[in-house]
Protein backbone atom coordinates (compact mmCIF):
# COMPACT_ATOMS: atom_id res chain seq x y z
CA UNK A 1 0.00 0.00 0.00
CA UNK A 2 1.63 2.92 -1.33
CA UNK A 3 0.41 5.41 0.55
CA UNK A 4 1.90 3.72 4.08
CA UNK A 5 5.31 3.06 2.47
CA UNK A 6 5.71 6.82 1.52
CA UNK A 7 5.48 7.35 4.95
CA UNK A 8 7.03 3.97 6.62
CA UNK A 9 3.61 2.79 8.66
CA UNK A 10 2.32 -0.32 8.50
CA UNK A 11 -0.93 -0.16 6.59
CA UNK A 12 -3.97 -0.21 9.22
CA UNK A 13 -7.38 1.53 9.97
CA UNK A 14 -6.11 3.55 12.99
CA UNK A 15 -2.60 4.99 13.40
CA UNK A 16 -1.11 7.78 15.01
CA UNK A 17 -1.62 10.78 13.63
CA UNK A 18 1.37 12.71 15.12
CA UNK A 19 3.96 10.65 13.55
CA UNK A 20 1.82 10.57 10.44
CA UNK A 21 2.18 14.33 10.10
CA UNK A 22 6.15 13.87 11.55
CA UNK A 23 6.65 11.89 8.72
CA UNK A 24 4.89 14.29 6.12
CA UNK A 25 6.69 16.72 7.15
CA UNK A 26 9.79 15.11 6.77
CA UNK A 27 9.04 14.25 3.10
CA UNK A 28 7.58 17.72 2.95
CA UNK A 29 11.29 19.31 3.04
CA UNK A 30 12.78 16.41 1.18
CA UNK A 31 10.82 16.52 -1.91
CA UNK A 32 9.51 20.12 -2.08
CA UNK A 33 10.42 21.80 -5.46
CA UNK A 34 11.52 25.17 -4.19
CA UNK A 35 14.91 22.80 -2.33
CA UNK A 36 15.22 21.35 -5.52
CA UNK A 37 15.73 24.27 -7.91
CA UNK A 38 19.83 23.28 -8.60
CA UNK A 39 18.63 20.21 -10.15
CA UNK A 40 17.86 19.53 -13.97
CA UNK A 41 14.59 19.99 -15.09
CA UNK A 42 14.01 16.02 -15.14
CA UNK A 43 14.97 16.09 -11.19
CA UNK A 44 12.62 18.48 -10.60
CA UNK A 45 10.00 17.12 -12.10
CA UNK A 46 10.10 13.90 -10.50
CA UNK A 47 10.66 16.23 -7.09
CA UNK A 48 7.12 17.92 -7.66
CA UNK A 49 5.73 14.22 -8.66
CA UNK A 50 6.91 13.08 -4.91
CA UNK A 51 5.63 16.17 -3.23
CA UNK A 52 2.50 15.81 -4.97
CA UNK A 53 2.16 11.93 -3.82
CA UNK A 54 3.41 12.63 -0.46
CA UNK A 55 0.56 15.36 -0.51
CA UNK A 56 -2.25 13.46 -1.05
CA UNK A 57 -0.84 10.49 0.55
CA UNK A 58 -1.31 12.94 3.51
CA UNK A 59 -4.40 13.95 2.59
CA UNK A 60 -6.04 10.67 2.66
CA UNK A 61 -4.57 8.94 5.25
CA UNK A 62 -4.66 11.35 8.00
CA UNK A 63 -8.92 11.37 7.21
CA UNK A 64 -10.40 7.88 8.59
CA UNK A 65 -13.10 7.61 6.38
CA UNK A 66 -10.88 8.64 3.29
CA UNK A 67 -7.85 5.92 4.87
CA UNK A 68 -10.81 3.27 5.24
CA UNK A 69 -11.85 3.80 1.40
CA UNK A 70 -8.30 3.67 0.25
CA UNK A 71 -7.64 0.61 1.91
CA UNK A 72 -10.55 -1.32 0.92
CA UNK A 73 -9.86 -0.45 -2.61
CA UNK A 74 -6.13 -1.58 -2.46
CA UNK A 75 -7.54 -4.83 -1.45
CA UNK A 76 -9.64 -4.67 -3.93
CA UNK A 77 -13.11 -4.57 -2.04
CA UNK A 78 -13.95 -1.11 -3.43
CA UNK A 79 -14.41 -0.08 -7.17
CA UNK A 80 -16.40 -0.23 -10.42
CA UNK A 81 -16.31 -3.78 -10.91
CA UNK A 82 -17.17 -4.94 -7.37
CA UNK A 83 -20.85 -5.01 -6.47
CA UNK A 84 -21.14 -2.62 -3.48
CA UNK A 85 -24.98 -3.29 -2.54
CA UNK A 86 -26.42 -2.06 1.21
CA UNK A 87 -27.69 -5.00 3.25
CA UNK A 88 -31.77 -4.69 2.97
CA UNK A 89 -32.49 -4.56 6.43
CA UNK A 90 -30.48 -1.40 6.12
CA UNK A 91 -32.30 -0.02 3.48
CA UNK A 92 -35.50 -0.74 5.17
CA UNK A 93 -34.24 0.84 8.52
CA UNK A 94 -33.67 4.32 6.37
CA UNK A 95 -36.98 4.42 4.18
CA UNK A 96 -39.02 5.85 7.04
CA UNK A 97 -36.18 8.69 7.09
CA UNK A 98 -35.98 8.63 3.42
CA UNK A 99 -40.20 9.33 3.28
CA UNK A 100 -39.67 12.41 5.84
CA UNK A 101 -36.73 13.67 3.39
CA UNK A 102 -39.54 13.23 0.68
CA UNK A 103 -41.91 15.08 2.65
CA UNK A 104 -39.71 17.72 3.29
CA UNK A 105 -38.61 17.92 -0.32
CA UNK A 106 -41.72 19.78 -0.74
CA UNK A 107 -43.49 20.93 2.51
CA UNK A 108 -39.87 22.15 4.32
CA UNK A 109 -40.73 22.08 8.26
CA UNK A 110 -38.02 23.30 10.92
CA UNK A 111 -39.29 20.56 13.23
CA UNK A 112 -38.83 17.82 10.49
CA UNK A 113 -35.78 19.06 9.28
CA UNK A 114 -34.22 18.85 13.28
CA UNK A 115 -35.97 15.53 13.67
CA UNK A 116 -34.46 14.05 10.61
CA UNK A 117 -31.11 15.41 11.21
CA UNK A 118 -31.39 13.45 14.06
CA UNK A 119 -31.96 10.32 13.00
CA UNK A 120 -29.62 10.11 10.80
CA UNK A 121 -26.94 11.78 12.72
CA UNK A 122 -28.09 8.74 15.42
CA UNK A 123 -27.40 5.90 12.53
CA UNK A 124 -24.31 7.49 12.02
CA UNK A 125 -23.19 7.16 15.84
CA UNK A 126 -24.44 3.94 16.22
CA UNK A 127 -22.24 2.92 12.84
CA UNK A 128 -19.49 4.15 14.13
CA UNK A 129 -19.79 2.48 17.08
CA UNK A 130 -20.31 -1.06 15.72
CA UNK A 131 -17.08 -1.24 14.00
CA UNK A 132 -15.03 0.81 16.47
CA UNK A 133 -12.95 -2.51 17.21
CA UNK A 134 -11.97 -3.51 13.87
CA UNK A 135 -11.16 -0.15 13.08
CA UNK A 136 -8.67 0.01 16.29
CA UNK A 137 -6.72 -3.45 15.98
CA UNK A 138 -3.14 -3.27 15.03
CA UNK A 139 -1.99 -4.21 12.68
CA UNK A 140 -4.32 -4.21 9.27
CA UNK A 141 -6.97 -7.35 10.10
CA UNK A 142 -7.51 -9.29 6.38
CA UNK A 143 -9.91 -11.51 7.54
CA UNK A 144 -12.27 -11.44 4.85
CA UNK A 145 -15.43 -11.58 7.41
CA UNK A 146 -13.81 -8.46 9.20
CA UNK A 147 -13.14 -6.40 5.72
CA UNK A 148 -16.49 -7.46 4.79
CA UNK A 149 -18.01 -5.81 7.70
CA UNK A 150 -15.93 -2.06 7.58
CA UNK A 151 -16.97 -2.45 3.43
CA UNK A 152 -20.36 -2.46 4.90
CA UNK A 153 -19.63 0.56 7.44
CA UNK A 154 -18.02 2.19 4.41
CA UNK A 155 -21.09 1.90 2.36
CA UNK A 156 -23.36 2.83 4.72
CA UNK A 157 -21.56 5.63 6.15
CA UNK A 158 -21.46 7.06 2.50
CA UNK A 159 -25.22 6.55 2.24
CA UNK A 160 -26.00 8.34 5.39
CA UNK A 161 -24.20 11.19 4.78
CA UNK A 162 -25.81 11.71 1.27
CA UNK A 163 -28.91 11.94 3.47
CA UNK A 164 -27.68 14.65 5.07
CA UNK A 165 -26.20 16.58 2.34
CA UNK A 166 -29.86 16.11 0.89
CA UNK A 167 -31.23 17.10 4.15
CA UNK A 168 -29.25 20.27 4.13
CA UNK A 169 -29.77 21.09 0.06
CA UNK A 170 -33.37 20.42 -0.79
CA UNK A 171 -34.87 20.78 2.86
CA UNK A 172 -33.56 23.77 4.06
CA UNK A 173 -36.09 26.51 3.29
CA UNK A 174 -33.57 29.50 3.49
CA UNK A 175 -32.56 27.64 -0.03
CA UNK A 176 -35.62 28.90 -1.38
CA UNK A 177 -34.67 32.32 -3.20
CA UNK A 178 -37.16 34.08 -6.04
CA UNK A 179 -34.96 34.74 -8.70
CA UNK A 180 -37.39 37.65 -9.72
CA UNK A 181 -37.31 39.53 -6.58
Amino acid sequence: MEFFNIFGIKPAFSLDETLLRKQYLVNSKKFHPDFHTHLGEDEQSQMLQKSSLNNKAYKTLKDEYLRIGYILKELDLMGEDIKQELPMEFLSEMMEINENLMELQFDPDPEKLTTAKAAVNKNLIELREGVSEFLLEDPLDTNEQTLLSIRTFYLKRKYLLRMLENLDSFANPEREIDPFK
